[in-house]
């Protein structure tokens, strides 16, 4: 017998908060009207536009709010894409110090933590050779 199971089981069924919307899409829905309405009553007093003009003036504003909750590319929220991109800008150029090569004053990247200092081991001191080593020179 072969039982089939869905491989993202979330994305399938996501929790709903709604009637089948999420909280950040309902949120981000809200945050969007909130300020179209907003726009449209400070146009209405302040500029004296009749309230059906600000309305249609007011739409444009929502849109970006509402992307937020509702836009997404390969499962990736809006947040989470600039986020990606942040990061790619950032790690851009990683550097690398290999042990066969030797390093002078060259950065190595680290994104969340700095790398704690080695104790540095005291080196010997090099003898002096006298004339008196027994080589010809």
């Amino acid at each position: 017998m072969k039982i089939t199971i869905n491989k993202d089981f979330e994305e399938t069924f996501p929790n709903e908060f709604y009637s089948g919307f999420t909280l950040g899409q309902c949120l981000a829905a809200a945050v969007g009207l909130l300020f179209s309405i907003g726009t449209a009553w400070l146009m209405y007093k302040n500029l004296g536009i009749s309230l059906v003009e600000c309305t249609y003036i007011a739409i444009p504003i929502m849109i970006p709010f509402c992307a937020l909750g509702f836009f997404k590319y390969q499962r990736q929220s809006l947040k989470g894409i600039i986020s990606e991109i942040d990061y790619s800008r950032k790690t851009k150029r990683l550097l690398y110090v290999a042990g066969e090569q030797k390093q002078k004053n060259k950065r190595i990247f680290s994104i969340r933590r700095k790398m704690p200092k080695k104790k540095q081991e005291k080196k010997p001191k090099k003898r002096k050779r006298g004339g008196v080593s027994g080589g010809s020179h």
